[in-house]
């Protein structure tokens, strides 16, 4: 019987590495899912293995249900199936579940290994996968999968190098990504929904395996893109004071997007409301004025002014000034401000940070018959493109950079 029992392990864990490479191999992507004060629900419909850095969890059943609480220093797994229920008991902080069918999470398909971790009263949900897998669910939400292909391989390039480089800077942290615009959008599949990969998207990820943009032998490029620059792109230290990173400002004359051009009108009430949820003002605070100071040589706003009129000042950096309003209402720093009445008219260019790549631009470029690799060179022309392998001694030295 334990023989048996063994060997079902064995065939189970086997079947775990053919199905899924992922699982067998070293530095996945990790991405934040979800973060909650609550434990995450996950419903299993095959077998499936919980596991801390001490104890294991294997079973074998199809369509049971699974209750996890957390319980001083590890974990409680509560299974019920037809057959029997029992209760397990793991000890750490982080557990690691995987399963051979796609995992159902919050009317989502996981089809990667789950990591739960409990952090400062948190459950952090978060996804260890493939970088294969992690730009799967990544390329067709940053840019559209109908655009040239040559374009598309850009995109990819330029989110592997980004991964990449989250996965060196936070390889003592939680997790490398967030699935947002604050790194890049990363969505899983609704449940019971077949959705394949565009096929478009699916060759571009595999034509340009393992390539990357490395700022020098051993130092891959933190690739910065964005939506629309507006005719130039600018600078990491120009928008956030970062130095260091090799996205330079270009001129982009293929940028010729139909929409690059946008206004917003706010109310002093309504500037003042977002300014008091992100800054220390008194409630008597009246915003008199806003100025905005241009970049050097550049059409863009480096900094903003807010003038009050019972003698307060607040200087926001542009980009500062664009989150706080809304990246959505102030679509980027290349904009002027016009007083109409008692409103601010905000009117620009472009979406986006204007750093790295701009994507109406490259697929204008791709449109016009240039490859993916003249477009790296013209958004990042101080990089240079490179294939490494995922398991090298390069990329080892580039996780430990």
């Amino acid at each position: 019987m334990l023989a048996f029992i063994y060997m079902r392990f064995v065939l189970f864990f086997l079947i775990m590495c053919i199905g899924s490479w992922a699982f067998c191999k070293g530095k996945d992507v990790r991405v934040l899912l979800d973060q909650s004060p609550q434990v995450p629900t996950f419903d299993f419909l095959g077998p499936a293995e919980f596991a801390t850095a001490t104890q294991k969890v294997s079973l074998y059943e199809s369509n049971y249900k699974t209750q996890l609480t957390r319980h001083k220093m590890g974990w409680v797994l509560q299974i019920t199936t037809k057959r029997f229920s029992e209760k397990y008991y793991l000890k750490g902080e982080k557990l690691l579940i995987s399963s051979l069918a796609a995992i159902q999470w919050n009317q989502q398909s996981i089809d990667f290994k789950v990591q739960l971790v409990h952090l400062e009263n948190q459950y952090l949900v978060i996804g260890e996968m493939s970088m294969d897998r992690y730009l799967s669910g990544v390329i067709p939400r940053e840019m559209p999968a109908s655009w040239p292909k040559q374009a598309l391989k850009a995109q990819v390039v330029a989110s592997r190098s980004y991964a990449y480089w989250k996965m060196r800077t936070h390889k003592n942290k939680a997790y490398d990504l967030k699935p947002s615009v604050m790194d890049q959008v990363f969505q899983l599949n609704r449940w019971g929904e077949s959705v394949s990969l565009p096929i478009n998207v699916s060759e571009a990820i595999r034509e340009t395996s393992g390539e990357v943009l490395l700022e020098t032998a051993k130092k891959i490029l933190k690739a910065y893109f964005h939506s629309d620059c507006g005719g130039a792109t600018t600078t990491t230290a120009a928008a956030w004071g970062e130095s260091g990173a090799l996205n330079v400002a270009v001129k982009d004359p293929y940028c010729q997007s139909r929409q690059s051009e946008w206004s917003s009108q706010w109310s002093r009430e309504q500037i003042q409301s977002r300014l008091r949820r992100q800054l220390i003002l008194p409630a008597q605070s009246n915003l008199k004025d806003v100025i905005v100071r241009k970049q050097k040589d550049s059409d863009r706003v480096e900094s903003v002014d807010l003038l009050f009129l019972n003698g307060i000042f607040k200087r926001l950096r542009g980009e500062d000034f664009r989150q706080l309003l809304g990246y959505d209402k102030i679509k980027s720093t290349s904009f002027r401000v016009v007083k109409v009445a008692s409103d601010w008219v905000f009117a620009g260019r472009g979406f986006g940070h204007g750093v790295g790549m701009c994507q109406h631009g490259a697929k204008s470029m791709a449109k016009v018959g240039l490859t993916y690799r003249q477009i790296l060179a013209h958004y990042y022309p101080q990089a240079t493109v490179r294939g490494i392998d995922h398991d090298s001694v390069l990329l080892s030295d580039i996780r430990d950079y």
